[in-house]
């Protein structure tokens, strides 16, 4: 075949095809023109959704489609708008065109916008339309060569506004959507087709992208969803008020972003998360006074959720995060948490407490918090190397717990301190009203001036020694804790000193033996009972320049009433102030026996003699006397016997028994 001919059978292909394009060029004007899309398309749409409808120009190319312009839907009054949308991109298949037919396949919406309202009855500003039928003319339908058979759709640019007006005591708010794009491709009402949408709410970014089946019978959804806020302080205050506000007095601040398979029907939304994993980077918020800080993964199961590298930053000191959590779609949940850390100062984290300013008027019964019917259970344990508090060091410090049924078990407390250790065991039944709680406390070998420095600094040096002590005190009711308390308990103090600003020089002062400022001994114990806010002590004490036993009752008000008797080495019992008493109350060792009654408060005493104890102490000492005076050494067994029976039957006649 020769170059003209070929060239000439390309003329003419050439031709034929412009002409044709030509045709179909004319054709489409005239099947689809601006008026025949006004008159046929605006009124149906307008009487499904009992809105009105309009429609700026309409642009109508063989190869670009149909471009309606300016498109709003207004609200069913008319007052404003409903939907508007800057371009809608209409492109229909080439071959129906030479039938007469135009088949729109793809529908493009650029820039659309959504006004949805939330009246005061609950209502929606589209309730309506989910509830109406479509209206039906009785006038004859005019024939339309315009088809829809919809398989792509795509927004771009899109933007939803939502106004709440349906909040209590006014407080209607408004929330914008921004950034909506989606895409989806051979869509079918019973078959399987990809879908890709994102979008931007209060600085959080969501996208997602998967596929969706059988949308017009059972709509079910595979498809990866990604959630990332980069700030989130300023996601918390985009929210809704009931959750924004609750949200920015935690003072947040940090990123999140979640990445999670999604997978089942889609009426049943709790059932869709089939995985995924959380980050935390930086995340902190307002807590207790504190500003705890997490950074690390959270791995996400279909209902199941576990800790991957967290870390729990407190100040400058690090704990490690052990966390897992399953049952997550029913009740209980089933929880374990484990901390682990070197070093926790807890007076670097915990700021000092103030005393609060008492409220004007009377003030209003405190209600007793509870019963609690936690949807959790679990336990776990928390260890630490070294944990500071108050000046003291806790090395080894160890907890678990447990909370089952409403019921938090403290299993083991326990560490090393000042010397000695400590251990303790609590109950706290959550589920009665103002809880009901139990603990048993044991302490061996802690040095006791250490413990009330860390503990009562007010108080000084008042106690020293190597403190053992074990204690069961159990109530119910938190408004006054101190009441509520009862229990026993028995202590020892070994090695030790009583001295102090308060007790022991005003005891001094009284006696005028300065030496009982600070008082010496081997060994100091006895027993308490707790009950109604007070403690009923009875104690002895074994030194070499003074013992003493005292029994009474101290307030945890620091009240205090208490009878002590006090027995002094015959050094000092020669310089009490009061010696025209020390003669009668002086055992045959010299050593001088003084009962005395303390009271008023435990800084501020009150010493009194107990002139009771003073009497029957003087008698029993005359009797002592006179009986070594009267029966010489000389003699029979038998006659001694026989004269101290005679002295003590002539004394009881005197002073009784």
């Amino acid at each position: 075949m020769t170059a003209a001919r070929t060239g000439k059978i390309c003329a003419i292909a050439g031709a034929v095809i412009l002409a044709l394009i030509a045709g179909v060029a004319i054709l489409v004007k005239i099947l689809v023109s601006p008026e025949t899309v006004k008159r046929t398309v605006l009124p149906k749409i307008s009487a499904r959704i009992e809105r009105q409808v309009t429609l700026g120009d309409v642009e109508v190319s063989i190869f670009r489609g149909i471009r309606l312009k300016s498109l709003e839907v207004r609200e069913k009054d008319g007052s404003a708008l409903f939907l508007q949308a800057g371009d809608v991109r209409l492109s229909y298949r080439f071959w129906p065109l030479l039938a007469g037919r135009v088949e729109v396949d793809e529908v493009l919406l650029e820039e659309p916008l959504v006004r949805v309202v939330r009246f005061p009855d609950g209502t929606f500003n589209y309730s309506d339309l989910l509830k109406k039928e479509p209206a039906r003319s009785e006038e004859p339908r005019e024939k339309s060569a315009l088809h829809l058979d919809v398989s792509t759709a795509r927004v771009s640019g899109g933007r939803v506004i939502f106004e709440d007006r349906g909040v209590p005591r006014g407080r209607g708010y408004s929330l914008e959507v921004t950034g909506i794009g989606l895409s989806a491709r051979g869509i079918s009402l019973e078959g399987e087709f990809p879908i890709q949408a994102g979008a931007t709410l209060a600085g959080t970014t969501v996208d997602l992208k998967g596929t969706i089946a059988r949308v017009k019978s059972a709509p079910t959804m595979t498809a990866d969803l990604t959630v990332a806020a980069k700030d989130l302080g300023a996601t918390a205050k985009g929210l809704p008020p009931a959750v924004g506000e609750k949200l920015v007095r935690l003072a947040l601040s940090g990123g999140v972003e979640a990445r999670l398979k999604l997978g089942g029907e889609v009426k049943q939304p709790k059932q869709l998360l089939q995985g995924g994993e959380v980050k935390l980077n930086s995340v902190a918020l307002a807590a207790g006074g504190m500003r705890p800080l997490l950074e690390g993964t959270l791995l996400l199961g279909k209902d199941s959720l576990r800790s991957q590298g967290v870390t729990l930053t407190l100040g400058t000191q690090k704990l490690g995060v052990n966390l897992e959590a399953k049952n997550l779609l029913a009740r209980p949940v089933k929880l374990a948490l484990s901390l682990e850390g070197e070093k926790v100062d807890l007076d670097q984290l915990l700021p000092p407490t103030k005393a609060a300013a008492p409220a004007p008027g009377p003030a209003s019964p405190r209600e007793e918090p509870g019963p609690l019917a936690l949807p959790l259970e679990g336990g776990g344990t928390m260890r630490i190397g070294t944990l500071l508090s108050h000046g003291l060091a806790v090395e080894g410090f160890t907890l678990g717990w447990r909370l089952q049924e409403n019921v938090l078990t403290l299993e083991s407390l326990k560490g090393n301190v000042a010397g000695g250790s400590f251990s303790d065991t609590a109950r706290v039944d959550l589920g009665v009203k103002g809880f009901s709680y139990r603990t048993s406390l044991e302490v061996k070998g802690v040095q006791a001036d250490k413990l009330v420095a860390a503990l009562a600094p007010k108080a000084g040096n008042a106690l020293a020694g190597s403190l053992t002590l074990k204690s069961e005190l159990a109530g119910r009711g938190t408004k006054d804790l101190q009441r509520a308390l009862a229990g026993s308990g028995s202590f020892d103090v070994a090695n030790g000193r009583l001295s102090g600003e308060g007790f022991m020089p005003t005891l001094a002062a009284f006696l005028g033996v300065d030496e009982l400022r600070v008082l010496r001994f081997s060994r100091l114990g006895g027993t308490f009972a707790v009950k109604n806010g007070v403690v009923s002590l009875d104690a002895r004490g074994d030194g070499s320049d003074a013992k003493l036993a005292a029994a009474g009752k101290v307030g945890m008000d620091k009240s205090l009433d208490m009878g002590i008797e006090l027995k002094l080495a015959p050094a000092l019992t020669s310089r009490v102030a009061r010696g025209g008493v020390a003669r009668y109350v002086a055992d045959r060792d010299g050593w001088g026996i003084v009962p005395l009654r303390a009271t008023g408060m435990v800084g501020k005493p009150s010493f009194t003699l107990d002139t009771a104890k003073v009497g029957s102490r003087a008698v029993e000492s005359l009797r002592q006397k006179i009986g070594e005076r009267l029966i010489k050494p000389e003699g029979s067994g038998e006659q001694q016997g026989s004269g101290r029976k005679m002295l003590n039957d002539t004394l009881r006649g005197i002073f009784g028994n």
